[in-house]
């Protein structure tokens, strides 16, 4: 489970790399081109908009609930063993799921609606969005599957488990 789980962050991290790369080069090609013709690329705001952050912002919560680089506050619980700690982990596994799930199914719900609608933008050219709304869900879900693997951890495998930083 603990290798499907690494698999899935770092490559949803890889695309989030790719969107970053690709955000770069497009503002940069328009930046020169507005400099230097006059004219830059049309549609630049709106896929960094659209598509660009989007992918940038939710592809990578895997890759951080896998590592367990989020924000932690362990004013009382800095001794992970003790049953403040253990309890902590288990209100944030919960938690985490839930809002995670919420979230899947509010995205994912506005994902089709906008997939059904053909959501489109208009800007200096016409451009369909609606692919751009599964980022969100897509990215949450893997997200979520990876938190749900950190929680059971425990039972699959204690002993790997005391090793680790949780």
């Amino acid at each position: 489970m603990s290798r499907l789980c690494e698999f899935f962050s770092r490559t949803l991290l890889l695309l989030s790399g790719f969107a970053v790369a690709a955000m770069m080069v497009q503002i940069v090609i328009d930046v020169l081109l507005n400099n230097i013709a006059g004219r830059g690329i049309p549609v630049t705001i709106e896929y960094v908009s659209f598509y660009y952050m989007i992918a940038v912002v939710f592809l990578p919560l895997a890759a951080v609930e896998y590592r367990r680089e989020y924000l932690v506050a362990d004013l009382f619980t800095a001794a992970t063993n003790s049953v403040l700690g253990k309890l902590q982990k288990l209100l944030h596994h919960g938690f985490s799921l839930t809002t995670y799930g919420i979230l899947i199914y509010l995205t994912g719900r506005s994902a089709i609606t906008a997939y059904h609608d053909g959501e489109i933008v208009l800007g200096a050219r016409t451009i369909l969005i609606w692919p751009a709304r599964f980022i969100l869900p897509v990215g949450l879900s893997v997200a979520f599957l990876v938190t749900l693997g950190t929680a059971l951890q425990p039972l699959f495998n204690p002993l790997q488990c005391k090793a680790s930083k949780t």
